[in-house]
């Protein structure tokens, strides 16, 4: 069980993990604090909004530097996390991960950000000079390394991994397959994943879910370039449980994918989808 320390904030951005659960406390003001800097100085951050119980919601964005829509989509996510309302989950926001990227407007390097993590369920091996690696071998980015240690302080239930595709017919709002835990996990996931969905295009945004072919067959599984795929290299869903300080439980992942990597600043009809998209990830993605 996961300990509040003075609030629900406390905990998510300074508090260590105790047995003991007492009553929800009041809720305090946002936190933020700076995970890591980038090799070009960069800072990457964290913002805690507090919830009401000892459930923790990760939000995160810049995971692809180019898409920048989802990188606005976060920041609107976070002026309504900021506007007063405590929600049940305790949620940290983390707004653009890799923001070198961001900054020169490029998708990732060498390595891919978003395939860079361990096989599920395990810890990152660690090599003979030092490095940790993922699944193929390869090292590790630095701000994969202060993701993975935030998700394994926290405890994060659920994931919300916010994107942006250039397939428009392949936007929408997905689940990640959860191999192992509890039984119907990954029904829950797509079920969410599917009323989240319908609710965007009950608002009048279809376009923004095509990709679930709401008037189809509707499904929550993503359907892009990567067939099938998953944020965090489908280690996210899966708990480490090795004993060691990687050990985390298993969390439900959503990925959210826009229509467009472009920015909408400027343009009233996709700022105000980007609204639409951030209102229901505030009231149904983190309930």
């Amino acid at each position: 069980m996961k300990r509040l320390c003075s609030a629900s904030v406390a905990l998510v951005l300074g508090c260590r993990m105790s047995p003991v659960q007492p009553a929800a406390p009041a809720p305090d003001p946002v936190t933020r604090r700076v995970l890591m800097h980038s090799s070009e100085g960069r800072p990457v951050e964290v913002a805690g909004y507090p919830g009401s119980s000892t459930k923790v919601a990760l939000v995160l964005a810049g995971v692809h530097g180019s898409e920048r829509s989802a990188i606005e989509l976060c920041a609107v996510v976070e002026e309504l996390l900021g506007d007063g309302r405590v929600l049940p989950y305790t949620t940290l926001v983390v707004p653009v991960l890799f923001p070198d990227h961001a900054a020169r407007g490029i998708r990732e390097g060498d390595i891919p950000t978003n395939r860079n993590f361990p096989p599920p369920g395990k810890a990152p091996q660690v090599a003979r000079r030092g490095h940790l690696l993922d699944a193929v071998l390869r090292p590790v980015l630095p701000e994969n390394i202060a993701l993975m240690q935030l998700m394994a302080e926290v405890q994060p239930d659920r994931i919300l991994s916010l994107h942006a595709t250039h397939k428009l017919d392949a936007a929408g709002v997905f689940a990640d397959p959860h191999p192992q835990g509890p039984a119907g996990r990954t029904d829950e996931a797509g079920s969410l994943a599917l009323r989240m969905a319908r609710t965007v295009a009950d608002k009048g945004w279809r376009g923004l879910t095509s990709g679930n072919d709401l008037d189809g067959m509707p499904h929550a599984l993503w359907s892009g370039t990567v067939v099938g795929g998953v944020s965090l290299g489908s280690w996210g869903p899966v708990a480490v449980s090795e004993g060691g300080p990687w050990d985390r439980p298993d969390a439900m992942v959503l990925t959210v994918e826009l229509p467009g990597y472009d920015s909408a600043k400027g343009d009233l009809h996709r700022q105000a989808a980007l609204r639409a998209m951030a209102e229901v990830i505030v009231e149904e993605g983190l309930r």
